[in-house]
């Protein structure tokens, strides 16, 4: 090649390879949108030859505020502790050791106090009478609270909110000595 015609030659061949570089994105671009169309996804560009993804509708998740079946309170469960009078209970676990859960709807307090603290007032001045030895552990949803009966037994008992269910206060009660 003639020496003073290379450096023209060579500009020639960068121009191509540029131009080819930009002609292969544009394909790539239409194809990613569809060849420019708009499609049945309300206008939204896709890829060619996919299809729109579909998605069914969730259903809203309703509160369930009264159990499948209302479960009688254990024989084992220790007469240490009361329950309230309209204790509803959902479940009795025995493994490691017996654990009580129940719904409970408290009176309307004439305070403005939340009614899973009404639930638990009523039983801490039970717990208190009888000599039981508390701790608190306080969170946003629950009032959690450890307990030790005057002759060492040590369990637990909290009182939290119900999501979905005004006024109903969950109540669990764990009677730690208490297996089988």
């Amino acid at each position: 090649m003639d020496p003073e015609r290379a450096p023209a030659a060579k500009k020639l061949l960068q121009s191509r390879r540029l131009l080819t570089t930009v002609a292969a994105l544009l394909v790539m671009l239409s194809a990613a949108c569809g060849g420019g169309g708009k499609s049945a996804n309300n206008g939204a560009p896709v890829l060619a030859g996919t299809e729109i993804p579909t998605v069914s509708p969730v259903p809203a998740t309703v509160a369930s505020c009264a159990p499948p079946q209302q479960l009688a309170l254990p024989a084992n469960f220790p007469r240490e502790i009361t329950v309230p009078p309209d204790y509803v209970i959902w479940s009795v676990e025995t493994t490691p050791h017996l654990r009580v859960v129940g719904r409970v709807t408290p009176p309307a307090s004439p305070t403005s106090e939340v009614p899973k603290g009404v639930v638990a007032d009523a039983i801490l001045a039970e717990a208190t009478a009888g000599g039981w030895q508390l701790r608190l552990h306080q969170g946003p949803e629950a009032l959690d609270y450890d307990f030790t009966l005057p002759d060492g037994r040590e369990g637990n008992f909290t009182s939290g909110t119900a999501p979905g269910c005004p006024g109903q206060v969950i109540l669990t009660f764990d009677a730690n000595w208490v297996t089988g």
